[in-house]
């Protein structure tokens, strides 16, 4: 799917200030999400998907290619994994950080699978 997308994060109810992020792919891959501004310009990445996030500024937020992160962020026996987080309450409204994952998928086709931006709200 192409992005950026606009996901709003609920301030009230039973999911209020929450962000599930789900990941699925080969078993035992590794995966990277990266934090930054959501660019009007795409990066090409040919048939792995397009970078959405500008490289101005960008954050490594999560990076399962390299200890210590090759700990935590890698896909399980099923080819899933996910997080949740839970944002501070009273946070301010309005646009906070772009997102965009990637699945690493060495020996494959496409050794990179891009997931869609999206950008985060409150």
């Amino acid at each position: 799917a192409s992005g950026p997308f606009y996901v709003t994060i609920p301030t009230t109810g039973a999911s209020a200030n929450q962000l599930t992020l789900a990941w699925s792919g080969p078993v035992g891959a590794s995966y990277v999400l990266i934090g930054g501004n959501v660019s009007p310009i795409s990066l090409n990445l040919g048939t792995s998907g397009t970078l959405d996030i500008g490289l101005a500024g960008l954050l490594i937020l999560f990076d399962g290619t390299s200890f210590p992160g090759s700990l935590f962020y890698n896909l399980g026996p099923g080819g899933t994994s996910s997080q949740t987080f839970y944002l501070p309450p009273g946070i301010a409204s309005g646009n906070l950080i772009g997102l965009q994952g990637a699945v690493i998928q060495p020996g494959f086709t496409l050794p990179l699978l891009a997931t869609a931006a999206f950008q985060i709200r409150i």
